[in-house]
């Protein structure tokens, strides 16, 4: 029954998305297509904080290492609040008072025209790794579902979000967000209640924290940083910020989104947790939700939980796509910028993170590898960019930054897929990112001035009377 419930379900699902799209449409503007013309209230930009922060990391990833390891897989989710916090509280306000209009944008005000390029061309990377990411999810999802062959799901998942962002820009982004997130959490709250319904109950053997089995202390930490980095500074996440209509629009709504991340986080923990006792090792970690939901909820309520879980993924998906279009379109170009560049920019980011998802080896390492590769590339450099002038840092600074950080990941990336290197992906490149900004920084006022020392010197030694 699931096999015609679901599909009709998901037609009407697509059909409400593309409407919504469609009456999304925006101006001839930039500013209204990629920003929403900075009008969103608090509540608009809660909930889509909430649905881009609430995607496939926040789901099938730590619903995974929660049914794999207990209560100490909940760091990923942990360094996410945090972040969405601190980011709340402290800089929300400040960035949206500075009218930048994104994050590329932002480093160019503080580090110039270069930086805003070379960290576009990074963070547009860093997008087709999210985008796939959560095509992934999405494929998985749509395949436990229905029977669907993986590419088929993986195409119809690339199809949807890339056509109502291509429509109606971020106000079709954030409209559609609302709806997804709503789902979403329904999804979830079922099949909590399912599981309870079956008798599923939670085992003192899964509540070790903040350590269990191969979640080492390391590991712990690297994790935690990663997601704190990546939502205290988050290119999709400072979109959102930018097209509030206020500071204080930006600060509320932040916090509010920091509070879907907490009911989500509460929801799949739980969820994972009490599959533990009915499943134990006979699924793997990612299977848990559709296996959940399968034996527990009756067909509709099944295939109403399978939309869900597909809208949390989309309502990601399509953050990241709007914000990777931004910086393809509208930072890199500069002022040369044109209507048909930013249709073309999401159709582009769409295809390449389809073939990303396509060719990848699985969900963990997309997911390690971009978070990672933002967090040692791009955070120091923002971080520290409101206190560029007290501590003396300059553009040749930032880039050494990028260029260190994001290299020296996809350097051990290449070392690990060789076999030499088994560490964390996260702690050399990162430390390096942060001590090469303000060294080079400090460095480039000293070296520029040895030419100017030996042309004086030189001019001395000719003008100085022959003995």
């Amino acid at each position: 029954m699931v096999e015609i419930i679901f599909p009709f379900l998901f037609v009407l699902y697509l059909g409400i998305l593309l409407f919504i799209g469609w009456r999304s449409r925006s101006s001839n503007s930039n500013e209204d297509f990629f920003l929403a013309s900075r009008s969103l209230s608090h509540r608009s930009v809660a909930f889509t904080m909430g649905a881009t922060v609430v995607g496939g990391s926040a789901v099938i990833v730590t619903g995974s290492l929660v049914f794999s390891h207990g209560v100490a897989g909940l760091w990923y989710d942990l360094g996410g609040i945090a972040g969405l916090l601190i980011l709340g509280i402290f800089i929300a306000p400040r960035i949206r008072k500075m009218r930048a209009r994104s994050l590329p944008d932002l480093l160019g005000m503080g580090f110039g025209r270069p930086a805003q390029v070379v960290s576009s061309i990074l963070l547009v990377l860093v997008e087709i790794g999210w985008v796939a990411l959560l095509m992934q999810a999405t494929r998985y999802i749509l395949s436990e579902a229905v029977g669907l062959s993986s590419h088929v799901a993986l195409v119809l998942s690339a199809a949807v979000f890339i056509s109502y962002t291509f429509i109606g820009g971020q106000r079709a982004v954030v409209r559609t967000d609302r709806l997804q997130m709503l789902l979403a959490l329904g999804a979830l709250t079922a099949v909590l209640i399912g599981l309870v319904m079956k008798g599923a109950r939670f085992q003192s053997s899964t509540m070790q924290f903040p350590f269990n089995g191969p979640l080492t202390l390391s590991a712990v930490i690297a994790a935690f940083l990663v997601m704190l980095l990546s939502h205290v500074v988050g290119p999709d996440v400072y979109s959102k910020v930018l097209s509030a209509r206020s500071a204080k629009d930006a600060r509320r709504g932040v916090l509010g989104g920091a509070l879907f991340k907490v009911l989500s986080s509460l929801l799949v923990g739980s969820v994972a947790l009490l599959g533990i006792s009915i499943y134990g090792n006979s699924i793997a970690g990612g299977e848990l939700f559709p296996t959940a939901a399968r034996d527990t909820l009756p067909p509709i309520l099944f295939s109403i939980a399978m939309l869900g879980f597909v809208s949390v993924m989309l309502s990601s998906a399509d953050s990241c796509l709007i914000s990777g279009a931004t910086f393809l379109s509208w930072d890199l170009p500069g002022k040369r910028t044109f209507r048909s560049s930013r249709y073309l920019a999401v159709i582009s980011m769409g295809v390449v993170s389809y073939l990303v998802a396509f060719h990848s080896s699985g969900i963990m390492e997309t997911l390690t590898f971009s978070y990672t590769l933002f967090s040692a590339g791009m955070v120091p450099a923002v971080l520290f960019s409101p206190w560029k002038v007290r501590m003396r840092l300059k553009t040749a600074g930032a880039l050494a930054s990028f260029f260190i950080g994001g290299g020296g990941v996809i350097f051990l990336q290449i070392l690990s897929k060789m076999g030499i290197w088994s560490g964390s992906l996260l702690y050399i490149p990162l430390t390096l990112s942060l001590i090469s900004l303000p060294l080079v920084s400090w460095s480039i006022p000293v070296f520029g001035r040895i030419p100017g020392i030996v042309r004086r010197s030189m001019k001395e030694r000719r003008s100085a009377p022959h003995k």
